[in-house]
């Protein structure tokens, strides 16, 4: 019989191993690079929730066979301090699986003290027994939003596909990039690359953090910014560049007014991530309209972000493109009137709330 424990630093060998079994298919001792990025993800933490903590499914012989991690975070619903347990690296060993680990981990998160239950990461499989287990999926925070600002270039780099018609159009890219270039000239295109009048100047963490405070959001359930964890939370989502350097930055009218944040990931070449954008009542259109124009005049290939239901009137200004992402928003809650909030898009949830900015996640492709 298998048994479940809190998660302590001895198991990161055991675990990082496991990491690199589960998810890059690879039979190999874990670097000392995975391992310390495993501590400073769930040590380092400087949150501590007694209660919450990650879990360790191991066998009889004490052998690890499945790991749920577990990261605290603080939110605040209509003015209350939420307790939040962000689930994220699900994972069992296929060839130690022991009747039900993964259903046994997920219960067992689940009979926590937090009073909300989140991942903004989960593959189809985890979903499924999310659901199974009592929990419950946030569709309308699926969504994802994308402005493609050179169109040809970004299908061609967005394909998977291999043989010879795939390497001819990666080698034409030069003959995408003149066409995408003659696009932008279409009077009214959709492909003509955003203007922006307004000015921004880049900031620090700390500074970030105090701007977000200028500019609270009419949702219900909102980022606790005073949590010692949004500081860490920005830090790790700094680590890598596969989608671009992270950027912070205040948007100011033409005399200095303040009027918004963004924090994303820009890069010549790349497809931008939007993390997180907060702006005056009324100003999002133009807080986004900005990131839009500096990702163009970076030379990004097309921005994308999470969709936030108050604002799908500006992504339509904006001629972006709304899909359903592959990776679910998850969620699990005893409180009605917050699951409510959830399921009616009451909440201003970004991608620093979950495990979307985890330098482990699957969006960060980093070399272990």
């Amino acid at each position: 019989m298998g048994h479940i424990r809190d998660f302590t630093p001895a198991d990161i060998p055991a675990i990082a191993q496991l990491w690199l079994r589960c998810f890059r298919k690879l039979d190999k001792l874990p670097s000392v690079k995975l391992q310390d990025c495993f501590n400073r993800v769930f040590f380092a933490n400087p949150c501590r929730i007694d209660g919450i903590n990650s879990l360790v499914y191991a066998g009889s012989d004490g052998q690890v066979i499945g790991f749920m991690g577990v990261i605290p975070r603080r939110m605040r619903f209509r003015q209350r301090e939420v307790t939040v347990a962000v689930a994220t690296q699900l994972m069992v060993d296929s060839s130690k699986r022991r009747g039900l680990a993964a259903v046994d981990l997920a219960r067992r998160l689940f009979q926590g003290p937090q009073i909300l239950t989140y991942s903004d990461g989960a593959v189809d499989i985890s979903r499924r027994l999310w659901v199974r287990c009592g929990g419950e999926e946030a569709k309308l925070y699926c969504l994802e939003w994308t402005r493609l600002l050179h169109p040809l270039e970004y299908r061609v780099s967005q394909s998977q596909k291999t043989g010879p018609a795939a390497r001819l159009a990666r080698g034409l890219r030069p003959l995408w990039k003149m066409v995408d270039w003659l696009c932008g000239f279409i009077p009214e295109g959709s492909f003509r690359p955003p203007r922006s009048e307004l000015q921004s100047c880049p900031l620090q963490a700390d500074d970030y953090l105090k701007a977000i405070k200028q500019f609270p959001q009419p949702e219900s359930l909102q980022s606790d910014w005073d949590d010692p964890a949004a500081r860490w939370a920005l830090a790790l989502a700094a680590e890598g560049e596969r989608y671009g350097k992270l950027q912070l930055n205040l948007v100011t009218d033409s005399a200095g007014a303040p009027l918004g944040c963004w924090a994303a990931y820009l890069g010549r070449g790349k497809v931008a991530q939007a993390l997180h954008l907060a702006a005056r009542p009324g100003m999002h259109f133009e807080l986004l309209q900005h990131l839009l124009a500096q990702a163009s005049k970076l030379g990004c290939l097309g921005v994308n972000g999470m969709v936030r239901t108050s604002d799908l009137l500006d992504y339509g200004r904006l001629r972006c493109q709304l899909l359903c992402r592959d990776l679910g928003v998850l969620f699990q809650t005893r409180d009605r009137e917050l699951a409510l909030a959830i399921h009616s898009g009451d909440a201003a949830l970004s991608r620093l709330d979950g495990e979307w900015f985890l330098p482990l996640g699957i969006n960060r492709g980093m070399d272990w």
